[in-house]
């Protein structure tokens, strides 16, 4: 699950996971890119009704975004969630 804290109240202001009924139904397999795509849409989604202006995802120096998570990062973005 995917989940995105505000700054000044550190509480979760949205949220997506593969195990909700609404994300559930179109997916065959709960573990690979194709769901870590629908949770970066519907986290995005939420995200933006929530007020949220942009995002920003902190990786170790050195390394890069691939697999799951770029599948999420990409989607985020596609879905109209500025990422920084």
């Amino acid at each position: 699950m995917r989940k995105f804290c505000g700054k000044k109240d550190n509480h979760i202001v949205a949220a997506a996971s593969t195990t909700e009924k609404v994300l559930r139904v179109n997916l065959t397999n709960h573990r690979n890119k194709d769901a870590a795509a629908s949770v970066g849409r519907a986290v995005a989604q939420r995200s933006i009704a929530a007020g949220i202006s942009a995002v920003h995802f902190n990786r170790p120096k050195g390394n890069r975004f691939h697999g799951k998570l770029r599948m999420l990062i990409d989607n985020m973005r596609d879905a109209g969630l500025p990422l920084h």
